[in-house]
């Protein structure tokens, strides 16, 4: 019966149970801790990005954000005929209030015609009167001159003088006060007062009295009368 031979032990290459654990336990470890790091950095990333986007849109307002990346709603475009039609009713609106503008001118104008008219006509009348007056002045002056021409040419006939007549008087008092004679007269009713010569009386001029003779002398009407008392 053949019978094997016995071999020599060998040495076993295993490694030690605890080692082998360990590094099981490693490996499986990394890919974890790998996991977790980019994780965090992308939580990290999230954050600040939302940080951004909430920043920005307080800065520059929702709209022109949605608008950079065509979010945004699209506008309605106004109506060209709408457009056309409002700014030709501008302009038409503008167009009546200038030409209210222009009549009321135009009336403003006329009334300033008329009344310059009614002066040019109110000028003309007094200027036509005064050309009237002025001709008729000038015919009675030429009549004036004509007139005092035929009267310059006529003798002129001097009136006699009126004999004025003489008021009676009679002397009543011969006074001889510091070297001068006074005398009073008498008109019948009233009396004259202290006449001294040179004083007139009812037209009786005295030229001089005297006491001794108890008479005085006067002029009237031209001629010398002696009165005595």
């Amino acid at each position: 019966m053949n019978e094997f031979p016995e071999l020599p032990e060998v040495n076993s290459l295993h490694a030690d149970p605890d080692e082998t654990t360990r590094r099981r336990n490693n490996t499986q470890s990394n890919p974890r801790n790998g996991l977790t790091k980019t994780t965090v950095i992308a939580v990290m990333l999230s954050i600040v990005a939302a940080l951004l986007i909430s920043l920005t849109i307080a800065m520059l307002g929702k709209d022109p954000i949605l608008q950079m990346f065509g979010l945004a709603p699209e506008s309605k475009k106004p109506d060209p005929f709408k457009v056309a039609i409002e700014e030709m009713s501008g302009v038409v609106k503008q167009l009546a209030d200038d030409l209210d503008t222009i009549k009321l001118k135009q009336s403003e104008l006329q009334e300033n015609i008329n009344a310059g008219n009614f002066a040019t006509q109110k000028a003309t009348q007094r200027l036509e009167n005064l050309e009237r007056f002025s001709s008729s002045l000038e015919q009675k002056i030429e009549q004036q001159k004509k007139v005092q021409q035929a009267a310059a040419a006529k003798p002129v006939v001097k009136a006699a003088p009126k004999p004025v007549p003489i008021i009676p008087v009679v002397l009543i008092s011969i006074r001889n006060i510091a070297g001068t004679s006074y005398v009073s007269l008498r008109d019948g009713l009233d009396d004259s007062d202290l006449l001294m010569p040179g004083d007139t009386w009812r037209g009786w001029t005295l030229i001089a009295a005297d006491t001794a003779t108890k008479s005085a002398i006067f002029t009237v009407a031209g001629k010398q009368q002696e009165l005595r008392l």
